[in-house]
């Protein structure tokens, strides 16, 4: 689980693509985190999100990790186009003393998002009071329905605050410190980044559409169950009674 608070960022030494498997090797300091060596801490199995992809730690390299993606993850995110000397956004899974200084992620990418137009173009057009721009991401009509107005969603693992919403998409403030920690790919265009919905929308529209027609059958189902169990209890009963009556001298 993350937070959506990056932490670090890496520098992509290889990305490599073989049949369904695809091999990410990343450079990165843990240094400022107080430890002994680049990587003191870091333990094989541990979760790492990059660019807001929950990734496995497969590898542990003297200038950072391994890391694995599967189909699934590049069919979904940006992972595939990454390049040798690029920089990726990285935040190391949460402890439980950690403060939820964004909001819960999982690492599992919804789907790609396209901005509207380059920051540079942003940067001029929608320059804010406080110094920062907003930011719109263009999506498709079927995951509109995740976005809410000041509600939360992550772009690159970057937990952000949806400022404004239309049709075709919604729109991000990028504060001056979020301009900095953003890695190089930001200045490009056409840009795509990697977007995941809030958790906690997803859940609740899961719950709604559990429908009053499945409720029904569902309803219907234990009635069956519960007058099969009253059936069989009333049988023995019964039984039990005409027994009784037998033992008495009763002639049927």
């Amino acid at each position: 689980m993350f937070t959506g608070l990056v932490s670090h960022i890496g520098v992509v030494n290889s990305a490599i693509k073989k049949g369904n498997d695809f091999r990410l090797e990343i450079d990165v300091d843990w240094c400022n985190e107080g430890q002994k060596s680049n990587h003191d801490g870091l333990i094989l199995g541990e979760s790492i999100a990059v660019r807001g992809v929950c990734l496995t730690v497969c590898e542990i390299t003297q200038k950072g990790f391994v890391a694995q993606a599967t189909t699934e993850s590049l069919s979904r995110t940006t992972l595939g186009q990454l390049k040798r000397n690029e920089r990726v956004n990285l935040e190391r899974a949460l402890r439980l003393s950690d403060r939820l200084g964004g909001h819960i992620l999982q690492g599992h990418i919804d789907t790609v998002g396209k901005g509207r137009f380059s920051i540079q173009s942003a940067n001029f057009k929608n320059h804010t009071p406080t110094g920062g721009i907003e930011m719109w991401i263009d999506i498709d009509s079927q995951w509109q329905r995740y976005i809410a107005l000041k509600g939360s969603v992550a772009i690159d693992g970057v937990s952000l605050t949806v400022s404004s919403i239309d049709k075709d998409g919604f729109a991000v403030v990028l504060i001056p410190h979020t301009l900095q920690q953003l890695d190089q790919h930001w200045q490009s265009y056409p840009l795509r980044v990697n977007v995941e919905f809030d958790i906690l929308g997803k859940h609740i529209e899961r719950l709604l559409s559990f429908n009053s027609t499945q409720q029904q059958a569902f309803n219907h189902s234990k009635y069956n169950e519960k007058s099969r169990e009253n059936n069989t209890q009333n049988t023995q009963a019964d039984k039990r009674l005409l027994q009784k009556l037998l033992e008495s001298g009763y002639s049927t």
